[in-house]
């Protein structure tokens, strides 16, 4: 037997793993906007000694190497060469600058989201950069090596995580390095801009490892929080958990479709995030033979071409256009479910259609194959398999040595199964006789296929079990 199934529910499960890709995003509010998102660096002074300090807003800086400054926002440009102002690039002789700005407690707290934006362009020909981006002196929290054309960068980081502190901070612009043209090298801003959070988001991740499940089967949820929480639970089936643990995991069995919640509560703050799971059963796309572990409903060795379709039109391809599925047997060799794959005919090709409600591009398949009579010149040998779907190669086993039914659950192909048309083949790849004995069969190394190779809907109970030879998830 070989049989091909479709998740059930398969568009509802596509739309939950969609929804599960999107995760907490901060909620960042601009802090300064340095320059305009112009694409040019007209609006800033020329490089040079006295731009090295650029003050965004008043205060004391001397504590983070400025000055104690009162006089608002720095001008930009002050219109002649070798005043202040922000410079507008870094070059092999002018290889860093500072920016003093202020945070509020809450923009400054441990676990706040930053975002630093900025375009560099206008780079002299021939020349790169390495280029590094710190906070009051710590270690850099950006940084890009190669640098050789324009480019736009938007870091994130943790105001903890990065050396910010409530008061006064200093961003430090850093060229380390790089190749030079003509003994030099510079590239330019076009704006700069950082953003903050105050917004204490609490839960940075909530996944689970498998949304989609067969019943009576289990998944395991995982969480990452972004600091320690006083109160952690997940409902429903859960219950309470150790809110000091940052990255923890707890184990599911849904019996039907549920929605886990994840609570989380500090401060008074309470954050939520949620993880949909599934349960779905398979609905059967095709099947040829009866599952029996004997082959005797498909044609004999020699009596079938490699290449079985079952009812549609695969003319685009240059197939047949048929009413019904091929017979499986059948005396005239260019029809026919061709019963083994062998070292001399070592392929099977199985056409078949799947409507466009079924080709879905989140779908998952489950491949089942019934294998029995492993032949080979000294007796029973074992067997290399090879699986694909449209060319995409989604299993391969070595040493198959036992019959029975195996099967490989396909997550992630669902791109290569196609509306219309399809084409699964079975190849055998190779294989390891044993020795020969003083009486030897004169056949080739063969597998039966019992029934062989279809994408099922699979019943109860879901065997996803160890043993099965064709399961590489």
């Amino acid at each position: 037997m070989i049989s091909l199934s479709l998740s059930r529910n398969a568009a509802l499960a596509a739309a939950t793993l969609l929804l599960l890709a999107a995760g907490a995003r901060a909620a960042y509010q601009e802090k300064f906007m340095i320059g305009i998102d112009n694409n040019t660096q007209s609006e800033f002074e020329q490089e040079n000694g006295s731009a090295a300090h650029y003050y965004y807003e008043d205060g004391d800086y001397t504590s983070v190497g400025g000055a104690n400054w009162t006089g608002g926002q720095e001008i930009l440009n002050n219109g002649a060469p070798g005043d202040p102002g922000f410079p507008r690039a870094l070059t092999s002789s002018f290889t860093q600058f500072h920016i003093y700005f202020q945070l509020t407690a809450a923009e400054a707290a441990q676990f706040q989201p930053i975002r630093l934006s900025f375009d560099l362009l206008g780079l002299k020909a021939n020349t790169t950069h390495d280029v590094e981006a710190s906070f009051n002196g710590a270690a850099p929290f950006w940084s890009a090596q190669g640098v050789a054309a324009n480019t736009h960068f938007e870091p994130e980081t943790r105001a903890g995580v990065a050396g910010l502190q409530a008061g006064v901070n200093r961003l430090t612009f850093r060229r380390t390095g790089g190749a030079l043209a003509d003994g030099s090298a510079w590239i330019q801003f076009d704006y700069v801009r950082l953003e903050t959070d105050i917004e204490r988001t609490l839960i940075e991740s909530f996944a689970a490892d498998d949304p989609i499940q067969r019943p009576g089967k289990s998944t395991t949820l995982r969480w990452r929080l972004l600091e320690p929480v006083e109160s952690l639970s997940i409902s429903p089936d859960v219950g309470a958990l150790d809110g000091s643990v940052l990255d923890g995991t707890a184990s599911v069995t849904p019996a039907a479709a549920a929605t886990y919640t994840l609570t989380a509560e500090r401060d008074g703050i309470v954050r939520t995030q949620v993880v949909q799971v599934q349960v779905t059963d398979w609905d059967l796309l095709w099947v040829a033979g009866t599952g029996d572990l004997a082959n005797a409903e498909f044609s004999p060795p020699g009596q079938a071409d490699a290449d079985y379709f079952f009812a549609g039109d695969f003319s685009a391809d240059g197939g047949p256009i048929l009413a019904s599925d091929e017979p499986l047997i059948d005396p005239d060799p260019a029809t026919g479910f061709p019963g083994e794959v062998s070292d001399t005919a070592p392929e099977i090709r199985i056409h078949f259609i799947v409507p466009p409600e079924q080709a879905t591009p989140l779908g998952r398949y489950r491949f089942t194959i019934g294998l029995s009579a492993l032949t080979g010149p000294g007796g029973v040998s074992d067997h290399s398999l090879q699986a694909s779907l449209n060319g995409h190669v989604f299993s391969e086993v070595a040493g198959i040595a036992q019959p029975g039914i195996a099967s490989a659950e396909i997550a992630g192909i669902a791109g290569d199964v196609r509306a219309g048309a399809n084409v699964l083949v079975l190849r055998r790849t190779g294989g390891a006789p044993p020795p020969p004995r003083s009486s030897t069969l004169p056949s080739p190394n063969s597998c039966s296929a019992p029934r062989a190779g279809d994408f099922i809907r699979r019943r109860r109970p879901d065997p996803r079990d160890q043993n099965d030879p064709l399961d590489r998830r």
